[in-house]
């Protein structure tokens, strides 16, 4: 099953050798150009290697960059689109009221 991450799972993985880990439950792992950026930027020569070994072996693959950059915007403002939020505290407070 494929999976996406960002760079954590993988830079910690990688840098104790044990990056395997992420292949034996994920049969791709896909990454943003931020994450794919960001690991390649690793001080760790050793993680760095491993992580490259993964994608030249085709497991771990970089996301194309996005084209369409107006349906991405207005993707992310419907994402973030603000709900209102009642909290708990006005919730309880009104509540308590006597």
């Amino acid at each position: 099953m494929p999976a996406v991450s960002n760079t954590s799972p993988i830079s910690n993985l990688a840098c104790i050798g044990r990056l395997n880990l992420l292949h034996e439950q994920f049969s791709e792992l896909w990454i943003p150009p931020a994450v794919d950026s960001e690991l390649r930027d690793l001080p760790n020569s050793r993680a760095r290697k491993l992580i490259s070994d993964a994608k030249r072996a085709g497991w771990i693959q970089r996301w194309p960059d996005i084209a369409n950059t107006k349906l991405v915007s207005l993707l992310m403002l419907e994402l973030h689109r603000e709900k209102p939020k009642r909290s708990l505290w006005r919730w309880k407070r009104k509540r308590i009221t006597y």
